[in-house]
């Protein structure tokens, strides 16, 4: 992000107070220790959002199927709004009508695959004008491996994607957007049909490529047709159709080599894919 006003917020006058030493527990009750606890998770609670305010970054925080939960002040003062009446607003009322399709399968990948992903997008500014944004975003799940949350950090790159367009019509021919080098692509999808067992992140496949993580989705999106975690995704669902075929393993082998965290998440992630569950399709292929 290059540093201009726009994602500037202000932390406002929360401050999380200090507890000092005689506030402490001296005993080991479980009224005074249970108090104690409430008020050390309710500092620690504030100062994270205070910090949240302080970020030039754009945050949010959304529920399993984005439902809107938390934005910070940089967020409402780009979007000139306050907190109730963003939650009430649906994302596609600010995205630009050219970007809606494109980021809602961006979020489609992510409930099918519980992948953490990136992507740019144009959100309308306070002041009526659209900017190019780039959000990263990542789940965070309940002990039983279901997404309960999906944090999202965003930057302004509006700057970036004007320079780049300055330097493509300046220079058309040289600078014109291509996919990977053929040599890249083979390496990135032999390593894939390799590992695709193992947890392979963006970050990883971006270094055997050679780009930083952000050129590469998108070179490889320009290459292949769709993201690299939609790839890998579609590799390793395959893959368990084939486990299912065989039946060899169990649906909970069959759901671990897929890399899901719960057999639940596996579930709902197959039935979207193939229009069955594994139970279902198994039975079907034994039939066969």
């Amino acid at each position: 992000m290059s540093g201009s006003s726009d994602f500037e917020g202000h932390s406002g006058n929360r401050r999380a107070g200090a507890i000092s030493a005689t506030e402490r527990p001296k005993n080991a009750s479980g009224m005074f220790e249970s108090a104690y606890a409430k008020q050390l998770k309710n500092m620690r609670e504030e100062e994270y959002l205070q910090l949240l305010d302080l970020t030039p970054l754009f945050v949010t925080v959304v529920g399993p199927r984005r439902e809107r939960l938390y934005i910070n002040t940089v967020g409402l003062e780009y979007l000139g709004t306050v907190t109730d009446r963003w939650r009430d607003t649906l994302p596609s009322a600010e995205l630009h009508p050219e970007d809606l399709e494109p980021v809602q399968q961006y979020w489609n990948d992510a409930f099918l695959t519980g992948l953490p992903f990136e992507c740019e997008f144009r959100s309308r500014r306070y002041d009526g004008t659209y900017r190019w944004l780039l959000a990263r975003v990542n789940k965070v799940e309940d002990d039983k491996g279901n997404v309960v949350r999906w944090h999202q950090a965003i930057s302004d790159i509006e700057g970036l994607k004007r320079a780049e367009e300055s330097l493509r019509q300046e220079t058309p021919s040289v600078l014109m957007e291509v996919g990977l080098e053929s040599a890249r692509l083979t390496r990135v999808l032999d390593h894939i049909a390799r590992n695709f067992r193992d947890d392979i992140s963006l970050q990883k496949l971006a270094g055997i490529a050679g780009y930083s993580a952000f050129h590469f989705a998108r070179k490889f999106t320009l290459s292949v047709g769709i993201p690299p975690q939609r790839y890998l995704a579609r590799m390793r669902l395959e893959n368990a159709m084939r486990e299912l075929i065989e039946g060899r393993l169990s649906l909970a082998d069959v759901s671990f080599n897929a890399r899901f965290s719960s057999q639940a998440s596996f579930t709902r992630a197959f039935h979207r894919f193939s229009g069955t569950t594994p139970k279902q399709y198994r039975r079907l292929a034994l039939r066969v």
